[in-house]
C-alpha cells in the first residue's frame, strides 16, 4: 500500500533586500537555553485523603500496627508505622491497590501517642524519571469506637464471642465468703460469669482471658483472642474482646442476674433433731434416718437431699458441676440455756445465704467427743477434699472417673 508523500511547507519567496536583516538560526540547540522544554510537572492537585481514609483500630499488641479502611470499600489493610500503602481509582472508588502506584498513604505514629497522616504523589515517565514528587501531612484521628459484631471478620474471635454470647454475671460466691478454706481463697469475693453448660469464670476489673482450645482461660496471648475485664459497677460489667492482632474488637456488656428467694425450709427438711454429741445430731431427713456431724454438707437433688460422701461430689458442687440448693452443718450452740442446732443454706448459686437455727432435743446422756468452739465448724469441711482444707496428704482423683452422687 502505498503512502503520500507529505506536501513541503508553502512559504512566499523572500526578497533578497530582507535577507540581510534575518539572523540565521543554529536549530541544533533547540531544547536548551531560550527552547529549553521543562519535562516537569510543577503541579499536581492530588485529592485530601484524610476523610477517606479510616484507621478503624490500632493493635493492643503493637502500638506501630494499624487497621485500615477506605469509606464505602469493604476491603481492609494492616500496615506499620511509616510503612507505604499504595491507592488507585477503580470506578470512581478510590482502592487500595497491591501493586506500586502514583497515589500513596502513610500513616506515622508519633511519640505522644498521636497519628499523622502523610499523603504523596509521586509521578515516574516510563524512562525512570520523576516528573513529579509531592507529599504532605495532616493529623488524623484514631477510631475509638467497638467493632459491630457484622463488621468483625476474623473467625476465631467471632467463635469465641459466640460462647460469651449466653453468658450470665452472678455475684460473687457466698460460701468462699464465708467458710475458710485455703486453695479457695484465691475467689472470694470475684464476680462469675457463667457459660451455660460450659464454664463459670471468675472475673474482676483488670483481669485477662484467652481464648485457647476452644475455652476462656485466665492469661494473655498474642495470636489468640483476648478478653480484659475493663469496667464492674453494681449494675453492668463491660468486656473489651479482641482477635489475636490486637485489631478487630467489640465490647461486651453484662447485667447482673437477678436471684429468686429461697424458699426452702429447713424445719421442714430436717424433723425430729436429738443431739448425740457436741459435734453429732440425728433426725430424719426426707424421712430417712440420718445421722449428721458438724461440717456435713447436704445437696438438693431433683431425688430428694443427699448427705455428701465424698471429695468428689464435693468438687462437683463447688464447680458447678451440679446445680441446687445446698445446706452446711455449722455447730451446735447454747442459747437461752438450750441446744440449737446451726446451719447455713445457700441458693443454688450461691448469691443468697440464709442463716438457719433450730431447737433440738437434748438426750439424757451424751458420748464423748473433742468439743469445737462453740461446736460450730467455720471450715469447708465436709467429707472434703483438700480443694477444701488443708491436708496435702489426701489425693483428689478426676471426678469425671465417678459418678456425682451415686447411692
Amino acid at each position: 500500500m502505498t503512502q503520500s508523500s507529505d506536501p513541503p511547507l508553502s512559504i512566499p519567496p523572500i526578497k533578497r533586500d530582507e535577507l540581510s536583516e534575518l539572523r540565521i538560526l543554529n536549530y541544533e540547540k533547540i531544547g536548551s537555553g531560550p527552547f529549553e522544554v521543562d519535562s516537569e510537572l510543577q503541579r499536581f492537585p492530588f485529592p485530601d485523603l484524610s476523610d477517606q481514609l479510616q484507621i478503624l483500630s490500632r493493635s493492643q499488641y503493637q502500638e506501630t500496627q494499624y487497621l485500615l479502611a477506605l469509606r464505602g470499600a469493604q476491603m481492609k489493610k494492616v500496615v506499620h508505622s511509616g510503612e507505604k500503602l499504595y491507592l488507585t481509582y477503580e470506578n470512581d472508588q478510590l482502592v487500595f491497590s497491591d501493586v506500586s502506584s502514583p497515589l500513596w498513604v502513610k500513616v506515622l505514629a508519633s511519640g505522644e501517642g498521636r497519628t499523622t497522616l502523610e499523603m504523596g504523589v509521586d509521578v515516574i515517565s516510563q524512562e525512570g524519571k520523576t516528573l513529579l514528587s509531592q507529599a504532605r501531612e495532616v493529623a488524623i484521628g484514631e477510631n475509638e469506637k467497638p467493632f459491630k459484631k457484622e463488621d468483625i471478620s476474623d473467625a476465631m474471635l467471632l467463635k469465641a464471642l459466640e460462647a460469651l454470647g449466653e453468658a450470665r454475671w452472678w455475684a460473687p460466691d457466698r460460701l468462699f465468703e464465708r467458710y475458710e478454706g485455703e486453695e479457695y481463697q484465691i475467689y472470694k469475693g470475684l464476680e462469675r460469669l457463667e457459660i451455660p453448660g460450659e464454664q463459670i469464670l471468675f472475673a474482676e476489673e483488670g483481669k485477662w482471658f484467652v481464648w485457647k482450645e476452644d475455652r476462656w482461660k485466665v492469661g494473655k496471648e498474642q495470636g489468640l483472642p483476648s478478653a480484659l475485664v475493663r469496667e464492674v459497677s453494681p449494675y453492668k460489667m463491660e468486656w473489651d474482646v479482641w482477635d489475636g492482632r490486637g485489631l478487630e474488637w467489640t465490647r461486651l456488656t453484662f447485667h447482673r442476674e437477678r436471684v429468686r428467694p429461697l424458699t426452702v425450709r429447713m424445719e421442714e427438711v430436717l424433723t425430729r433433731l436429738r443431739q448425740r454429741t457436741s459435734t453429732r445430731i440425728s433426725c430424719r431427713i426426707d424421712n430417712r434416718a440420718t445421722i449428721l456431724k458438724v461440717g456435713d454438707w447436704l445437696f438438693r437433688t431433683e431425688r430428694g437431699w443427699h448427705t455428701v460422701k465424698s471429695s468428689y461430689e464435693v468438687d462437683a458442687i463447688v464447680k458447678f458441676k451440679v446445680m441446687g440448693e445446698l445446706f452446711i452443718f455449722d455447730g451446735l450452740e447454747k442459747q437461752e440455756g438450750k441446744e440449737v442446732f446451726c446451719g447455713t443454706l445457700f441458693d443454688p448459686m450461691r448469691v443468697e445465704q440464709q442463716i438457719v437455727r433450730l431447737p433440738i432435743t437434748q438426750m439424757r446422756t451424751l458420748e464423748h467427743s473433742p468439743s469445737t468452739k462453740k461446736g460450730r465448724s467455720t471450715k469447708i469441711q465436709p467429707p472434703t477434699s483438700s480443694d477444701l482444707r488443708p491436708n496435702k496428704s489426701h489425693r483428689m482423683q478426676p471426678i469425671e472417673d465417678y459418678e456425682v452422687f451415686e447411692e
